[in-house]
């Protein structure tokens, strides 16, 4: 080794302790950089989490009827590929920032990538690129929901988001456009593309009375969204047409006087014999699910994930709720609709972020389909319905299996504190 070498040697060595100097000193101003950096993201990506949560209230059944904005949701779907890219950044990121001042030296001397400038700078893009996607996605939330959004309970707000687009921002709307809907929403609900109206219209009407006249200002032909959200609390926790139809027509009194009177009047003069075969009315009998009681589920702590299982959530960690068999069920044709309901109470962990817990069901060896996501914005109850029809999905001795799934994010959890099942003939 000759005196170059080695005076080669010393500047090398003095570049590489400026550098570590330099670093070190950047990394101590780092902290205070990165601490206002996440705080603006953290708002942003809250943001971001609230209307996602809006946008997850649409019910999976409803794919047919709102087709119409199917490129809304390629344009929501290839945001989740940019913040997939977020989140493996983040990860990144929280790891090289806590790996000490040495091991902090050392990387940045060995990479250009691993310096705080590079960074916070990629830090500060990704901040910049959630802010512009969280402009499009507020953009897409109103296109899709328009005035919806402010209404509550979520069966009159998929109602509404079925308007046509030029109404759709409007304030209050004809009672008989809400009440197409209703219909719609029914027959996507049961699978059944050819309902009885003259069973289900008196109860759609109903409904339509109470919301019409649970404000001050006279009954008339429009249903306003202040109108909506005063639909008694009592009614928030059932979560679906069939079963909200059901509670209204149990609960409020039906002033078709003039009506029954006719149809007495038409029923003069008809045999016993002709009326018999038609008179079978709805009933409905409980189930034992085997549900007894369920712990805490943590999700970072259980690695347990399901197989047959597809879309989002289908990675999250799960537990199972219960497990039961169908009794013989009735397979006559006398009943305009039949189904299993299953009545549940859960909840997350009840702060943060909300409306990525899941409730699953399987019917034997099948796939694992999605049945609800707990969402306490839109849920305060905490008490949830799923409705599966009996003749098209369900038979006799079927194996019924829920399951609870919950992200693996800190501090997530997540809990189911009842269920209830019925089979109901209506």
């Amino acid at each position: 080794m000759s005196l170059k070498d080695l005076k080669g040697l010393f500047e090398v060595a003095a570049q590489i302790k400026t550098i570590v100097d330099g670093e070190i000193e950047a990394n101590k101003k780092l902290k205070t950089v990165v601490k206002t950096d996440l705080k603006a993201y953290r708002a942003s990506i809250y943001q971001f989490d609230k209307i996602t949560s809006d946008l997850d209230g649409l019910n999976n059944d409803l794919d047919d009827i709102i087709d119409h904005h199917s490129i809304n949701f390629v344009i929501i779907n290839n945001m989740q590929l940019c913040l997939d890219k977020h989140l493996q950044y983040l990860t990144e990121f929280i790891r090289w920032i806590n790996q000490g001042t040495f091991k902090y030296a050392v990387s940045a001397c060995c990479s250009k990538d691993q310096r705080s400038v590079v960074k916070t700078k990629k830090l500060k893009k990704y901040i910049v690129q959630l802010n512009d996607n969280l402009i499009i996605m507020r953009d897409l939330r109103d296109r899709i929901f328009g005035s919806a959004l402010r209404i509550k309970h979520p069966v009159l707000r998929n109602a509404w988001l079925l308007l046509g687009e030029n109404q759709l921002n409007d304030t209050s709307i004809k009672t008989n456009l809400i009440e197409d809907n209703l219909y719609q929403l029914l027959k996507v609900e049961t699978k059944n593309k050819a309902l009885n109206k003259i069973k289900w219209r008196p109860r759609v009407h109903k409904l339509l009375k109470v919301i019409d006249s649970s404000c001050l200002s006279a009954e008339d032909t429009r249903l306003s969204i202040m109108e909506m959200n005063s639909l008694d609390k009592e009614y928030m926790k059932y979560v679906n047409v069939k079963k909200l139809l059901k509670m209204i027509d149990e609960s409020v009194e039906d002033d078709s006087s003039e009506e029954n009177d006719s149809s007495e009047d038409s029923c003069k003069g008809v045999s016993l014999e002709m009326i018999l075969p038609i008179i079978r009315g709805p009933y409905n009998f409980g189930l034992d699910v085997n549900f007894t009681s369920m712990g805490e589920l943590v999700g970072s702590a259980v690695s347990d994930r399901l197989d047959n299982c597809n879309g989002y959530g289908s990675d999250f960690p799960f537990s199972r709720i219960c497990e039961f068999i169908l009794p013989d069920l009735d397979t006559s044709n006398d009943y305009d609709s039949s189904y299993l309901n299953l009545d549940i109470k859960a909840c997350d962990q009840g702060w943060g972020g909300t409306g990525h817990v899941q409730v699953r069901y399987q019917i034997n060896d099948g796939e694992c389909l999605h049945g609800f996501n707990v969402n306490r914005d839109n849920n305060i109850t905490g008490e949830y319905n799923i409705s599966i029809p009996l003749d098209q999905t369900l038979h006799s001795s079927d194996k019924i299996i829920l399951y609870l799934l919950c992200p693996t994010w800190g501090g997530w959890c997540a809990n189911v504190s009842s269920v209830e099942g019925e089979i109901c003939y209506e």
